[in-house]
């Protein structure tokens, strides 16, 4: 923000009104020894400044014209010309009295500006001229990239300037810095002409930062101030300052720019606070009620039934979201519902297709007889043998498609080879299994896809409110308020694994899921002895695997040793060595593990790359030669 400031009282110090506006000054040569600094090098070693004449033409309008006329001799070396830094911002200093600031603000919270212009360089030399923003000052580069130049050089570079006077009670004033201080080379003369409609004053300063040096030569008439130095070391230059009579040119308010500040733009406006309780409301809000409506299941009007089942829904009812706080009471089932795959169980559970149903369904073929699975000694590998006769007509689409993508080649495959070739066809048979939900009524869309838009919606969210965050931070003073809304976009982001809900169909069926889940967690030792007759220790292993409980299972069958080893199908070969069920349980774990990784793991990219970054630096007030 820009805001112009009006004349404020002089005190005390009018007894000194030149040196008044020393803090100015101060500033400025703060900037140009920072901005300075990085110009000395060795390279500038070698040439000096013969003359640098200043001429500053103080109009009634109270701009400035300024002309530099520098005399360079570069000697033997070989340059391409010289850069000129000239300040536009600078420093307020505490007793700065001329400048009115808004309440509750301090001189820290302002710079002063300059505006300089209409910027012309005419040379000896090439006089190409490159102009940079350097954000608190202006950079002219002058010269030509390809024609290096030696000796005796002049420059010539005018430009005009607004904003640049003072004005007191009693007078007004040009307090201005006219070589700059921070060349990297002596200046051998300097001289400065300040000409104005009428002078009333002057004084003049040389030597470093804060020196209290006088110049050697001041010379004063109605119209002109005249002011000479010789002999300047580097980091030297020559400051002048010249009274004009109040009126004798306009003078406009100073031109102050606010200084940016981190807290201020956070939390600087009364209102920073109570918006940010607003958006805070309205954020973290939205996204928790869109969570709490889209996630919730659907179940039939009049939610759950005394033995854990929803309601069927009749004609024309809209199904109701299940309550949060409703207790579900899940009871035991003794065989998969409705006859289903290991796979759909899984996704039913966890809304997911994951490499554990795709091992689990692995298994669940093997023991329908449509591969085999074999260990491979001393290598911690599995080989799978397709079963070429085996009737296929009972397959589902995605196990049609695993059959098909692991034996694609040839009958047999070994499990490590399938790492980093098998993710294309395992993306399909995820698929399928996410269209087999959908098409059965359990889901109202694929859940996967459902958290891929809803991922993205997170993400375009998050990109939104960011962009509104970094333009409340930068153009506003309540970019606190900016906070809530990013942090709802990243829960929102981390909330669209939540976004798939099932029908009333799959609520249902979650129900029975779970209750055949908890059958498999606690089925009892003394209870199975009887169920190797009817398989039930591997028929149901698959169904094990999807519900991580494999190690339950394999001990409610612990009891049957070695006989209960001998009942199961030739399906899987390799625990002769551990002639019991746990033995064969705990190389089956392993199996969907390493498959699971397997299967889902895409190939290795190809390609490489690097980056690089290079530091930089500010150009210097004064100059040097390049």
């Amino acid at each position: 923000m820009r805001i112009p400031s009006g004349p404020r009282r002089r005190g005390r110090a009018a007894r000194a009104p030149l040196a008044l506006t020393l803090c100015c000054a101060a500033g400025a040569v703060v900037l140009l020894a920072m901005l300075a600094a990085p110009a000395r090098a060795d390279e500038d070693d070698g040439w000096v400044i013969d003359s640098f004449d200043v001429t500053v033409d103080i109009l009634p309008d109270g701009s400035l014209e300024v002309v530099e006329e520098i005399q360079v001799d570069f000697g033997d070396l070989e340059r391409r010309g010289i850069f000129r830094v000239i300040p536009t911002h600078y420093a307020l200093g505490q007793d700065d009295t001329q400048v009115q600031l808004p309440p509750d603000r301090t001189v820290t919270d302002f710079d002063r500006v300059i505006e300089v212009g209409d910027v012309t360089v005419t040379s000896t030399a090439p006089d190409e001229v490159e102009l940079n923003d350097l954000g608190r000052a202006l950079r002219l580069r002058i010269g030509d990239e390809d024609v290096e130049v030696s000796g005796e050089q002049s420059y010539r570079i005018s430009y005009t300037v607004t904003g640049a006077l003072n004005s007191y009670q009693g007078f007004d004033e040009l307090y201005w810095n006219a070589t700059g201080d921070d060349w990297p080379v002596p200046i051998s003369r300097a001289t400065a002409i300040v000409n104005a409609p009428e002078v009333s004053d002057t004084a003049c300063y040389v030597g470093t930062q804060g020196s209290p040096s006088f110049c050697a030569d001041n010379e004063l008439s109605a119209d002109q101030a005249s002011f000479t130095a010789t002999t300047l070391s580097e980091g030297q230059g020559l400051t002048v300052a010249v009274a004009l009579p109040p009126g004798a040119v306009e003078v406009a308010p100073p031109l102050l720019e606010e200084r940016y500040s981190l807290q201020r733009a956070l939390v600087g406006s009364p209102l920073a606070w109570p918006l940010a309780a607003l958006t805070t409301l309205l954020g973290l809000g939205a996204v928790g009620l869109l969570a709490y409506r889209q996630g919730r299941d659907r179940v039939a009007r009049g939610g759950v039934t005394v033995d854990g089942r929803p309601d069927q829904p009749s004609p024309g009812t809209r199904p109701q979201r299940r309550s949060l706080l409703a207790r579900r009471e899940v009871p035991v089932g003794f065989r998969p519902p409705e006859d289903l795959r290991p796979a759909q169980l899984g996704l039913i559970v966890d809304e997911r297709v994951e490499g554990v149903e795709v091992s689990a369904t692995i298994v669940d073929l093997a023991v329908r007889g449509h591969l085999t699975i074999a260990e491979v000694a001393d290598e911690k590998d599995w080989r799978l043998d397709e079963v070429k006769d085996a009737p296929r007509d009972e397959l589902l689409p995605y196990e049609r498609k695993l059959l098909d993508g692991l034996f694609e080649t040839s009958g047999s495959v070994r499990l490590g080879k399938l790492k980093g070739t098998f993710s294309e066809r395992y993306a399909e048979v995820q698929q399928l299994v996410y269209s087999d939900g959908v098409e059965r009524g359990w889901f109202p869309r694929s859940p996967k896809s459902t958290r891929t838009v809803w991922l993205l919606v997170g993400v375009g969210a998050l990109a939104i409110a960011c962009v509104a965050g970094f333009l409340l931070v930068r153009f506003s003073e309540v970019g606190v308020a900016a906070v809530p809304l990013v942090l709802a976009a990243l829960v929102l982001v981390v909330a669209h694994g939540w976004m798939p809900h099932r029908t009333p169909k799959g609520s249902r069926l979650l129900n029975d899921t779970l209750g055949f889940a908890e059958f498999i967690r606690t089925a009892e030792a003394d209870r199975m002895a009887f169920a190797e007759e009817e398989r039930i220790f591997e028929r149901y292993l698959p169904y094990a695997i999807v519900f991580g409980a494999v190690d339950q299972w394999a001990a409610a069958f612990a009891g049957l040793g070695a006989a209960g080893a001998a009942a199961v199908g030739g399906w899987y070969v390799g625990y002769g060595a551990h002639p019991d069920l746990g033995a064969m349980a705990n190389g089956l774990s392993s199996f969907s593990h390493q498959l699971g990784t397997a299967v889902s793991t895409a190939p290795a990219s190809s390609g490489s790359g690097g980056a690089g970054f290079s530091g930089g630096g500010f150009g210097g007030g004064g100059g040097g030669s390049w």
